[in-house]
């Protein structure tokens, strides 16, 4: 996909999706092709290519989403598949990246992700403590006979 642009395009957009990602995930975008880049273009023209109104016969009969794929027609469901997997993706893999990167002390990532990191980690407290509580609260006590 990205082969077929011009080398001034690919400077171009390496050089925007380098800003955004060095901000984001504090990654450096490395010379020629870079594999981040790639994935956030590719979901970024999927995201394009399905936001033109009438493209997919979807558009007009909402209720095909429920047909089964191997019908006629239904060709639709399995690029939505596809571009599903990429969008998640482009959101996951750098964000991995980061996390792994930092556990191997390698680089300290940008604010975004540190804030990220910490409300998930806030998130996973706030969970283990309601889970003590339900636990406590669903022990039988011990009752003494009187």
């Amino acid at each position: 996909m990205l082969g077929q642009m011009s080398s001034l395009n690919y400077a171009l957009i390496s050089m925007a999706g380098g800003i955004i990602l060095r901000i984001t995930y504090g990654y450096e975008v490395q010379d020629g092709v870079d594999e981040f880049v790639e994935l956030i273009e590719r979901s970024n023209n999927n995201f394009n290519r399905s936001a033109v109104p009438g493209v997919f016969l979807v558009d007009v009969f909402p209720i095909l989403k429920y047909f089964p794929e191997w019908l006629p027609g239904m060709g639709f469901l399995s690029l939505a598949r596809e571009w599903k997997k990429d969008t998640i993706a482009s959101a996951e893999v750098p964000y991995a990246f980061t996390k792994n990167q930092m556990v191997v002390l390698l680089f300290c990532p940008s604010n975004v992700v540190l804030t990220f990191l910490d409300r998930h980690r806030v998130l996973l407290n706030r969970l283990s403590f309601r889970l003590v509580l339900k636990t406590r609260q669903q022990t039988p006590r011990n009752i003494s006979k009187t």
